[in-house]
């Protein structure tokens, strides 16, 4: 009995100095990082629709107003009407200028220079009595064609000679250009 007891035990392990409960262990905190990640990554995701659909709605409300705002302004003009109409372009595409071209002998090119440093945009008015130039026609020429406007993310990339835009905007990186008919004109 005395040799049993002093040199046979059978006395087991504490749990926690078994392997099996460390893996135990190991692979919960790696699936509870896991999924704490991957909540975490989805809720980042959402936000970011959230924020985006927010920004939709809420241009889509700016453009709504912009349009409220044209139809009730009482106007004594043409050129009124313009320069109205330029302001809330600039204003709701944070655009530097604008330019209305007629395709016709009239030639005139409306540009609006809005600099950062000024709170009220300058207007400027080019009147081309011979036309305009077919060999300067740019986007704005194959809005024109196409009937359809144009768009560009990649200014000088689309359009690398810069043809149709004034020279002192070379800088452009965005460019969208919509055709206005009335009948065949």
């Amino acid at each position: 009995q005395r040799i049993h007891e002093k040199w046979v035990r059978l006395d087991s392990a504490n749990f926690y100095e078994t392997r099996v409960f460390w893996y135990t262990i190991v692979g919960t905190v790696v699936s509870a990082l896991l999924i704490v990640g991957f909540v975490l990554l989805w809720n980042r995701t959402l936000k970011n629709q959230v924020m985006q659909r927010t920004e939709e709605v809420r241009q889509n409300e700016v453009g709504l107003e912009a349009l409220l705002e044209l139809y009730e302004h009482s106007y004594s003009s043409i050129q009124e009407i313009i320069e109205h109409s330029f302001e809330l372009m600039l204003r709701l595409t944070h655009s530097r200028f604008g330019y209305l071209a007629f395709d016709d002998q009239e030639g005139l090119i409306y540009v609006i220079n809005s600099k950062q440093d000024t709170i009220v945009p300058s207007y400027t008015n080019q009147h081309l009595p011979g036309g305009l130039d077919r060999h300067t026609i740019g986007f704005w020429g194959d809005a024109v064609r196409r009937g359809k406007p144009v768009i560009s993310n990649n200014y000088s990339v689309s359009n690398p000679g810069h043809k149709g835009v004034p020279t002192r905007y070379g800088n452009i990186t965005r460019y969208m250009n919509v055709p206005i008919f009335s009948m065949n004109k």
